[in-house]
């Protein structure tokens, strides 16, 4: 074989070198585009009640300033779910006993840049404040944890931002994720109300 044959076929190796590097550079860029992750979105806070301390001011800690009269109601719904990763689009979720910590709050980034909830049927539009308590209660009842927390809540809520009791919602609707669930009771979360 002469110096001139052997040329050409360096040369068309190294091109089939550099178009198989290409290839497998090119696929394994579409492989991890694929496989990454979503963008990261503000996380949702968590806050932990201490007994001792009935009061949530630390939720009007807010990115965005609370504006006067902004919030005229609170809407308060299950999940129909047992873990609170089922639930979303609220400003409050208060977990239950198959997440990490029963009635643990968590505060949505919507509360935390004041924006409105995840549109519900029975909330009471932009101005509504919602609340979403993990569990079906159509098959068993929140727990004790819970209950308390969202007492706590609704009346910190009501407290700071001057919402009467007639604009705490909370329906009486079995099967429906906007109600509460027959197993909630209903009557001792609105004896807990500030009127």
């Amino acid at each position: 074989m002469s110096r001139a044959s052997a040329k050409p076929l360096k040369s068309r190796r190294n091109v089939l070198v550099i178009a198989g590097l290409l290839s497998s550079l090119t696929l394994t860029s579409i492989l991890l585009l694929i496989l990454a992750p979503s963008p990261l979105l503000p996380e949702a806070r968590s806050l932990m009640v201490v007994e001792s301390n009935p009061t949530l001011d630390e939720i009007f800690d807010t990115q965005r300033p609370i504006q006067n009269g902004r919030w005229q109601s609170i809407f308060i719904h299950h999940s129909r779910t047992r873990r609170a990763d089922g639930a979303g689009g609220d400003h409050f979720v208060i977990s239950g006993p198959a997440d990490a910590a029963d009635g643990e709050i968590r505060i949505d980034p919507r509360w935390n840049t004041q924006q409105a909830a995840a549109p519900r049927a029975g909330a009471a539009g932009s101005n509504c404040i919602t609340i979403c308590i993990v569990g079906d209660f159509d098959q068993s009842a929140p727990t004790a944890t819970q209950i308390r927390r969202a007492q706590q809540l609704i009346a910190t809520l009501q407290r700071r931002l001057r919402i009467s009791a007639r604009n705490v919602i909370a329906y009486d609707r079995p099967g429906s994720p906007a109600g509460l669930g027959r197993q909630f009771p209903s009557a001792r979360l609105r004896e807990a109300l500030v009127p």
